[in-house]
């Protein structure tokens, strides 16, 4: 558990985050049902990591659009409880990004999502 929680402190991966912001948009509904589909076959641990990972990016861009595409996955998937840890650990990181205005839309939409609903 000790390596789980080493883990849990590695940096988001700017590479990753990347690679969203060129991923075109009509790909969103194919990224959401798959998300659905594959969630449930997927550990909550696993899935718990890389959702507060993405939570971590700087929410610019489409990154935002991305990352709320994998939550509605979550709640597709029927795993709309994560949403829960993922509300009361990662607020504060997206509430300090509505500080930049560079990232203050994204933040703002994303707490939104997380704390009035999916």
């Amino acid at each position: 558990n000790n390596n789980n929680s080493t883990r849990t402190q590695e940096p988001p991966s700017p590479a990753l985050a990347l690679l969203f912001e060129a991923m075109p948009e009509v790909l969103r509904s194919s990224v959401v049902d798959f998300m659905g589909k594959s969630a449930p076959m997927i550990d909550d641990g696993k899935l718990l990591l890389a959702a507060h990972r993405m939570m971590l990016w700087r929410m610019k861009g489409s990154v935002s659009m991305w990352t709320r595409a994998l939550l509605d996955g979550f709640v597709l998937g029927g795993k709309i409880h994560l949403l829960i840890d993922l509300t009361a650990n990662n607020a504060t990181p997206l509430i300090n990004q509505l500080q930049s205005e560079e990232t203050r839309k994204g933040a703002f939409e994303l707490l939104r999502y997380l704390l009035l609903g999916c």
